[in-house]
């Protein structure tokens, strides 16, 4: 409930984005989350505006092509590193084997949004419990996110 009263606040996507860090940060400790959001013909990866880039995130770009995060974003449960291999990620194996990550979809109605992808190193597995807390802002997260996406249309 606390996080959609944060929503309400919001006007921009960057802030809908900021309040979904923040909440995720509350949860998930020690961990460091991007968004993929979906458009027609590509994948953005959005992360907290106050912090930059760090290598695995410039990484991500290149993994998590449009049909893979469409997939993920489809997917009817959160998707687990090994469930991502298995729809096909390819990624850096140097590198997967010192992350535990995870994605939680954002799709409505049979659309896909996008994800958010949440991850640490791999010496603090990410539990089921964190999982499951943000999976519960999701659905209001993609709604959220649609409805400001179709203000911004709307405008132009």
């Amino acid at each position: 409930a606390q996080f959609y009263e944060s929503l309400l606040s919001c006007l921009t996507l960057q802030d809908i984005l900021n309040t979904a860090f923040h909440a995720i940060s509350e949860h998930v400790r020690s961990s460091s989350a991007v968004l993929f959001l979906l458009d027609e013909n590509s994948v953005e990866l959005h992360r907290p505006r106050d912090l930059a880039a760090d290598d695995i995130q410039r990484l991500f770009q290149d993994w998590f092509v449009r049909p893979l995060a469409v997939d993920i974003s489809l997917s009817p449960r959160v998707c687990s590193l090994e469930n991502m291999l298995q729809m096909g990620l390819q990624g850096s194996p140097g590198v997967l084997k010192t992350i535990s990550a995870a994605a939680v979809p954002l799709s409505r109605f049979g659309q896909a949004v996008g994800f958010i992808l949440i991850y640490r190193t791999s010496d603090l597995p990410l539990s089921a419990a964190e999982l499951s807390a943000v999976s519960a802002i999701s659905a209001g997260l993609g709604r959220a996110i649609q409805n400001v996406q179709a203000a911004v249309k709307q405008a132009f």
